[in-house]
């Protein structure tokens, strides 16, 4: 009998800041800014491990990418930064991104 292998699940945070809008929509009422936030399971082994680096690290990378938006013009566009925890190297990343 063949055994599925499921591919192993890593945490990811996703922080999404969607603010871009024309004048006209906003006047318009049909707008609002809108914040997401996105956490996905870890497997019951890894948790530990991904609570100790969210809080070491990745709430430092979270508070960075707030901090960036006393930036000017940070808020006109579609702001994203996504944490990725892997459980194999023992490590969390993250990466940004924004666009208009």
């Amino acid at each position: 009998m063949r055994q599925l292998v499921q591919p192993p699940r890593w945490l990811k945070v996703s922080a999404t800041c969607c603010t871009a809008a024309t004048v006209a929509l906003v006047e318009a009422g049909r707008y609002d800014a809108t914040w997401e936030l996105m956490v996905y399971p870890v497997l019951r082994e890894a948790r530990h491990l991904a609570h100790r680096l969210l809080l070491e690290k990745g709430l430092g990378f979270i508070k960075l990418w707030l901090e960036a938006s006393h930036h000017r013009g940070w808020m006109e566009r579609w702001q994203y930064i996504e944490l990725a925890f892997n459980p194999m190297q023992g490590s969390i990343s993250a990466q940004e991104s924004s666009a208009i």
